[in-house]
């Protein structure tokens, strides 16, 4: 009972804020009614538009025809020349006391004919390889073989060197080397196989080393000395 009359005691002390508040609203409604206008649409009368018939007009297409010309056709065949007569020769008859020259055939058996060479070579295989170094005499050819390798492989060993760029570069290279042993043991006709895929300064040490190779032994073919071709890889290690 007591909480009921606080509460109406503190109501009445709002009623001069709650009357001030709808004063404002109601005078805030009054001067937007005063100030709304509504704007009314007038039409213009823009006068009567004359209707006008249009006729259709028809254009006459007229068309030109074009005479053809008419084409006589004529029938004009060439008169076929007559076959002129062939006049024939009175023939001959041979003379019988007339002299026929003798043809006298050469004899087979007295033609030049040319002498057969044999290819002068290179060769690559032949009765008896050439031999290199201080072989003995009468070996086999297989034995032969044996120790011309043997000695080649001592004579590059022992003379040829690794260029310094070479061992800055320090990479391994196998040059193949082709050369010709000539008919009295020179050595001839040095070539590098693979020069585009090596350096070089390893091509122009391969190909001095193999000219200076001068104690070789011909090889035979026949009973004949021949030159012979000779291929073999030289390896250069850089370690």
């Amino acid at each position: 009972m007591l909480k009921s009359r606080n509460s109406f005691r503190k109501l009445n002390r709002k009623r001069p804020f709650f009357f001030l508040i709808g004063l404002i609203v109601a005078t805030s409604v009054s001067l937007v009614a005063f100030e709304y206008r509504v704007e009314e649409f007038i039409p213009i009368d823009l006068g009567g538009v004359e209707e006008t018939d249009i006729e259709d007009v028809m254009i006459p297409i007229t068309y030109k025809t074009e005479e053809v010309p008419e084409i006589k056709k004529t029938n004009k065949t060439k008169p076929e020349p007559k076959p002129q007569p062939v006049k024939k020769s009175p023939r001959s008859e041979p003379d019988p006391t007339r002299e026929v020259p003798e043809i006298k055939l050469p004899d087979p058996g007295t033609f030049d004919l040319p002498e057969k060479t044999e290819k002068e070579g290179p060769f690559v295989q032949v009765e008896q390889m050439p031999v290199f170094g201080d072989c003995k005499a009468g070996l086999s050819e297989a034995s032969k073989k044996a120790c011309t390798d043997k000695n080649i492989f001592k004579f590059l060993s022992e003379n040829i060197t690794v260029p310094e760029v070479i061992k800055d570069i320090g990479a391994s290279s196998t040059v193949y080397v082709s050369f010709v042993v000539n008919e009295n043991g020179s050595v001839s006709d040095v070539k590098v196989l693979n020069k585009e895929r090596v350096h070089p300064s390893l091509v122009k040490e391969a190909v001095s080393t193999i000219e200076s190779m001068d104690n070789w032994k011909a090889g035979f073919q026949g009973g004949k000395a021949v030159k012979v071709l000779y291929r073999i890889p030289i390896k250069f290690t850089v370690r």
